[in-house]
């Protein structure tokens, strides 16, 4: 009897490539079974961790801040605005606000609308509210000042400043100190009558020129801007008093002035007239013919006008020729012509 394998006879190569084909993909999945169930699971989170370790890295940079780079709590460098990576595990990313930050010294009064307007993240940050400073005058006077006061971290202290202060907060504390002690030193020098009064302004510039001396360590100072001075009450009404007089004395010291003027343009001017008359008499009584002459043109000038029918010249009659002076005789009548 013959073998059936050798009945069947060659195997084609289509044939055979069918059932390795068929072999591969049994032995397949034979591993696939032979596999752990939770690989499958721990290659997912491998990926889940990646990607996450990826985002956590991610941070933003807006226009008016710059970051500081710490690895390991060292410095290392700065970033600029823009989309940046860290490492996560050994870098922290510190953001520092670098735009102009404006400081209000206000009444409590203020306070609460100030604070209240600061409704958004970004005038939340550009503007920080704290009471007013009150300080000591040259004469010992209690003074509560109302200040603005704008500054602007500089860029190329970001380093000096990433090893000195833990974060923006110390620097604002630091900078909210500094600025109140300037002001203390620089309102002690004048009285308070001076500061309410006559050098306000150069009380203002010279806080300036102080805090631009004391902070240009860490900031550009922007403006300086003095709100309100308040004093006690009963001193303020005696300066106001005072001021008040002063502006009166004044305005009187001005009317005096204004009438002497007056007086003296009037002597001036009864000069000038009595000057003229004086020579316009001394020339009549060297030509009395003259006052003749410009009677008799006024004359005719009445007889001229169309208004008068009759004129009546009075007496005496000196200034007519031909007209004999002792003879009594009848006013002349002079008819307008025809």
């Amino acid at each position: 009897m013959e073998d059936p394998l050798e009945m069947d006879g060659p195997i084609s190569p289509e044939e055979a490539r069918v059932e390795g084909w068929s072999g591969g993909s049994e032995r397949r999945s034979e591993e696939k079974k032979r596999r752990p169930w939770w690989l499958k699971w721990v290659i997912a989170g491998a990926i889940a961790i990646i990607i996450a370790f990826c985002a956590l890295g991610v941070y933003t940079v807006d226009q008016t801040e710059e970051a500081v780079i710490k690895e390991f709590g060292k410095f290392v460098g700065t970033a600029e605005p823009g989309i940046h990576w860290r490492n996560p595990l050994t870098q922290s990313v510190e953001i520092y606000y670098v735009g102009v930050r404006t400081v209000d010294f206000v009444s409590k009064e203020e306070m609460i609308p100030a604070t209240a307007s600061a409704e958004s993240e970004e005038i939340a940050t550009s503007r920080l509210v704290y009471p007013s400073i009150v300080v000591l005058s040259k004469d010992a006077l209690e003074i509560r000042i109302d200040l603005s006061v704008a500054t602007k971290i500089r860029k190329d202290k970001l380093e000096e400043i990433a090893k000195t202060f833990k974060n923006q907060d110390y620097l604002e504390q630091w900078k909210i100190a500094t600025i109140r002690s300037a002001v203390r030193d620089v309102i002690s020098q004048y009285d308070a009558e001076e500061i309410y009064g006559s050098k306000r302004s150069e009380v203002e510039a010279s806080i300036h020129n102080e805090l631009e001396k004391r902070l240009s360590q860490y900031f550009d100072v922007t403006g300086v801007y003095l709100r309100k001075i308040e004093l006690p009450t009963r001193l303020k009404d005696a300066i106001e008093a005072k001021l008040q007089a002063q502006q009166e004395a004044q305005r009187m010291q001005y009317i005096l002035e204004k009438e002497k003027r007056e007086a003296e343009r009037k002597q001036v001017e009864a000069e000038g007239i009595a000057k003229a008359n004086q020579i316009i008499g001394e020339s009549l009584r060297r030509n009395p013919e003259y006052v003749q002459w410009y009677y008799l043109q006024v004359l005719q000038k009445f007889a001229e006008s169309e208004n008068n029918a009759i004129i009546i010249v009075p007496a005496p009659s000196n200034f007519y020729p031909g007209v004999n002076l002792t003879e009594p005789v009848a006013p002349p009548i002079i008819l307008p012509q025809q």
